[in-house]
């Protein structure tokens, strides 16, 4: 697999980060991603272990799998079922398939940078190493 295009512009609206061996980490600019890739640049992820992990993003910390069901769907929605079958039924399913992910959650983890190609671990950067 190599990293295209498609794998990186989804994120563009929210600021991914990219970064290179031996260079900082930078925003992707909507008019430098053929750019980058050539470069070898590598966006910044957080792979989708993570859904379950408590994460900081912008200053607030918060589960990304309890967040989604609770303030994106919302409990009232009966169509996702309890927060054990939201999991097994979308969350669980994204490492294999998101094309049958809703698009409200789809949006949302791409805002948090979440890894929802499911990338292998070569094409991208894992967020939790950056300061080790």
């Amino acid at each position: 697999m190599k990293l295209q295009l498609k794998h990186i512009t989804p994120y563009l609206p929210w600021e991914l980060k990219v970064k290179a061996e031996g260079c900082n980490p930078t925003i992707l600019e909507h008019d430098c991603c053929s750019w980058a890739l050539d470069r070898g640049y590598k966006p910044i992820l957080r792979p989708l272990s993570d859904l379950t992990e408590r994460i900081n993003f912008k200053g607030s910390e918060f589960v990304p799998e309890a967040y989604l069901y609770f303030e994106v769907i919302g409990v009232d929605n009966d169509m996702y079922g309890t927060f054990d079958e939201f999991k097994d039924n979308y969350l669980d399913h994204i490492k294999y398939n998101i094309s049958h992910i809703p698009y409200c959650i789809i949006t949302q983890l791409l805002e948090w940078h979440f890894n929802v190609f499911n990338l292998p671990k070569e094409l991208f950067i894992d967020i939790n190493t950056l300061n080790q």
